[in-house]
């Protein structure tokens, strides 16, 4: 199975989309459709990183794939980072750095106007589930997930957009998203009135650029990330990171 999806990003690195910082070596990255920090040819992200990147004289090659692709492509080397919240066994086939690109949370969502209150993972039991497939939130809610799957007792989808429908249409109750996701795609889409985000988080982390530990294109990893972290730490004091938070709404 993993031979077959590290073939799959093979072939979709021919399809990647060019981004340049400036002239140099080129870096292949994943993204996905995850707005508001990949958003077609923008998003939060993806501008901290050609913005990062580009001053370091890395070109970046975005691939749109799905994030178990990404996982192939990153153990084999073909991808050379991703976007990833930290796991402690994530270590064994990625380096991080040590400033976040970002911090957000997932949280459970449901229609405007619903009676439904979540404390706790025991209280999604009674109601039906939507999951958009790869998502991982925390190990103890994945693994209720995959309960859940197990049962039959899940509704699972490929895009974002697909979630919203099941909910308008009362096929699902509730599914659990980043909170910012959430947001941009219901302000965008002219929903936002019609969800709400309850409080309690299944899981709050920072996100952070990740790379593979077989990167043919990174021959220095640890000064690279350190570069990076430098980059990030400069746009929070010069205030061009709180431009882009104002820019894609994610205050």
């Amino acid at each position: 199975m993993l031979f077959v999806r590290a073939a799959a990003v093979s072939t979709l690195l021919a399809t990647f989309v060019v981004v340049s910082g400036v002239a140099g070596q080129t870096l292949n990255v994943s993204s996905g459709s995850w707005p508001p920090y990949f958003v077609d040819e923008r998003g939060f992200t993806r501008d901290l990183l050609v913005d990062c990147l580009g001053r370091q004289g890395y070109e970046i090659n975005f691939a749109p794939i799905g994030i178990e692709e990404a996982y192939a492509g990153l153990r084999s080397g073909l991808l050379d980072g991703h976007v990833f919240s930290y796991r402690e066994d994530r270590e064994v086939f990625l380096d991080y750095g040590e400033e976040p690109l970002f911090h957000d949370a997932y949280h459970p969502i449901v229609v405007a106007g619903s009676a439904i209150e979540i404390r706790s993972i025991e209280e999604f039991e009674p109601w039906r589930l939507g999951h958009l497939k790869g998502l991982r939130y925390s190990e103890e809610y994945l693994a209720y997930v995959q309960e859940r799957r197990a049962a039959g007792r899940l509704v699972e989808v490929e895009e974002n957009q697909e979630l919203f429908d099941l909910l308008f249409r009362g096929e699902i109750d509730v599914f659990v998203n980043l909170t910012s996701t959430t947001t941009w795609l219901s302000r965008q889409l002219g929903f936002r009135e019609r969800i709400v985000i309850l409080p309690f988080a299944v899981k709050s982390s920072d996100y952070f650029f990740a790379v593979s530990k077989r990167t043919r294109r990174i021959s220095d990893p640890a000064t690279f990330l350190t570069r990076l972290d430098r980059c990030l730490i400069d746009k929070r004091e010069d205030g061009s990171y709180q431009d882009l938070v104002e820019e894609y709404g994610l205050d």
